[in-house]
């Protein structure tokens, strides 16, 4: 099976790769080549971190092969608010519910009928939920 890879430039070309070659990389020291180049912008009393254009593919790499947060989810003490939608053909409905149980006292909701994008297809009933969230 292959998959289109876009590489990370502005003259954005599609070519086909097996999906063989984007098996991810090994060792410590090959996965500090994906770090990306972050920078950090002030945003009130919050700091974003921002991946610099070109880091995206690396990083989502790194970020599927490498990282979880599974370790430290139990120490987040902010109300927290789970959504999925219940049809996601990308994302497992079950890491939700894995989050919801990690971090305590989180509020799972999923959005019925709901795919991978379900903020964009149910503005709606979504709009109505993080509002509800934040209202309570």
């Amino acid at each position: 099976m292959s998959r289109p890879v876009s590489p990370p430039s502005p003259n954005r070309s599609r070519s086909r790769v097996p999906s063989s070659a984007l098996r991810p990389p090994t060792g410590p020291a090959v996965a500090a080549d994906y770090q990306p180049q972050v920078r950090h912008v002030a945003l009130g009393r919050a700091t974003l971190r921002i991946a610099e254009a070109g880091s995206g593919p690396p990083l989502q790499l790194y970020a599927i092969s490498w990282r979880t947060s599974l370790p430290w989810l139990h120490r987040i003490t902010a109300p927290t608010l789970v959504v999925s939608g219940a049809a996601d053909p990308l994302v497992p409905v079950q890491n939700a519910r894995l989050l919801a149980r990690q971090i305590p006292h989180a509020r799972l909701e999923l959005i019925p009928d709901g795919g991978h994008l379900w903020l964009l297809e149910h503005p709606e009933a979504s709009a109505g939920l993080i509002d509800d969230f934040l209202s309570g």
